[in-house]
């Protein structure tokens, strides 16, 4: 794609190819974790230190092959940084039954205030040029004051938000047969007035034929929407250098040489030429470049390195963002690429439990807790003192299947409690409600 093919489309894909591909096989051991992650570097191979670095988190030897690796250990709590990011898988035991938590942010930018402030920027910076460029053709055109007061307010603004949209559209899984996030987008521009859902065709292909690097059907587009916001009938006499892709980057080079980025890029090219006399000059629109990145990455993550991910719970899970397999008793997300810098960090996670019926079943006659009760249940009870704890127990340890079960639950209270406290209000009303619901038995 041409430098004019890229003026003249709105928004495009980050396009790219697998550079490495990491597959990580999650199963739960005991309290551990046991993690496998299988590393194929379909670019340039791993580095020594790279290998060290992961050898040493997986506490095992170099792999002899730097361009496919292999690595497997079993952990508790903190898993190891070798993608890049955190992760997590913690578990809470009771007597009745566990529940586990397992959360991994994969690379991204988390720190949503700096992000928004890095766009902003960027946002300003990209309005600023398009005014300043827009004013060196439009100046003396009486028309002039009206469009740049358009741009000042109306644009800048709604340059930040739809750079604000494309970041936050990373945030989650995005499923091509319910397309939200370009609908959203979408609406977004036309409730404002840059096109109406009629013309969408139109755009779709000047669009399509600005990627084949003919521009000229964007640019009548641009040319009819600037005279829109217009009321002076002969401005359209001043868009001669929107007429053809050559006459517009003769006017857009014109204005971004006489721009500070550049005359920043070209005093560091200078220097550099000191010990690279073959560097290449910078180009203008490469002060385009320092912005665009900032402002469209975040929506599509194509290209780099990509993520294949599976969890074998063995159960269906309590809540996850993955997909849950019967067959396979397994939670498993689909493949996907992992973020580049600046965009939305990739967060997957999964809430299982895993009831001990032998113990359910020896002091209720069945298993009464699972799922969500259990995994509420094991949060509640982790909640509790020591002392506390051990006296749940030893009441539990008195309960037997019977009529007098669910009279023996509606009793209990802690000791500490006060004697006239209400059912509702005791410490224990949640699990024992959910105990209760478990037997069928009304509370």
């Amino acid at each position: 794609m041409t430098r004019i093919a890229c003026l003249t489309v709105l928004v495009g894909a980050l396009a790219g190819c697998v550079q490495n591909e990491y597959e990580v096989e999650l199963t739960p051991v005991g309290e551990k974790l046991q993690r496998r992650i299988h590393i194929k570097c379909l670019g340039p191979a791993a580095t020594p230190d790279e290998l060290q670095r992961l050898a040493t988190a997986y506490s095992t030897d170099l792999p002899g092959n730097p361009k496919v690796q292999e690595f497997e250990n079993s952990f508790a709590g903190r898993l190891p940084d070798d993608i890049g990011g955190h992760g997590t898988c913690t578990r809470w035991e009771t007597p009745l039954g566990s529940a586990a938590l397992y959360v991994e942010r994969f690379r991204g930018v988390d720190d949503v205030a700096a992000e928004w402030e890095r766009r902003k920027v960027a946002a300003d910076r990209v309005t600023d040029h398009l005014i300043g460029w827009l004013g060196q053709e439009f100046r003396s055109d009486p028309g002039w004051p009206s469009l740049k007061e358009f741009f000042n307010s109306h644009v800048r603004r709604d340059v930040l938000n739809l750079a604000l949209y494309l970041w936050t559209a990373g945030l989650s899984r995005q499923d091509d047969r319910n397309p939200e996030f370009l609908v959203r987008v979408m609406q977004y521009l036309v409730e404002r007035g840059y096109f109406t859902y009629e013309e969408v065709p139109a755009l779709m292909r000047a669009a399509s034929d600005s990627r084949r690097d003919d521009g000229k059907r964007m640019l009548e587009v641009i040319r009819q929407k600037i005279v829109a916001r217009s009321d002076d009938d002969l401005f359209a006499e001043s868009l001669k250098f929107l007429a053809t892709p050559e006459s517009l980057k003769h006017s857009l080079d014109k204005y971004l040489e006489t721009t500070a980025e550049f005359q920043q890029l070209l005093d560091d090219w200078q220097k550099k030429l000191r010990e690279d006399p073959t560097l290449a000059r910078p180009d203008s629109f490469d002060v385009l470049g320092l912005y665009s990145d900032v402002l469209l990455t975040g929506a599509v993550l194509a290209g780099g390195d990509q993520l294949r991910l599976s969890l074998n719970t063995g159960r269906e899970p309590v809540a996850t963002n993955g997909d849950w397999s019967v067959e396979g008793q397994r939670v498993s997300w689909p493949d996907q690429f992992l973020p580049r810098p600046g965009q939305p960090p990739l967060l997957t996670y999964t809430v299982w439990d895993q009831p001990d019926a032998v113990a359910q079943q020896s002091r209720f006659g069945k298993v009464v807790l699972q799922g969500k009760s259990l995994v509420d249940y094991c949060l509640w009870y982790h909640g509790l003192t020591e002392a506390e704890q051990e006296e749940w127990d030893a009441f539990v340890e008195t309960l037997s299947p019977g009529e007098e079960l669910p009279d023996a639950l509606k009793a209990f209270r802690f000791e500490h409690e006060p004697p006239d406290r209400q059912r509702d209000d005791r410490i224990a009303a949640s699990p024992v409600d959910a105990i209760l619901a478990g037997l069928k038995v009304e509370q």
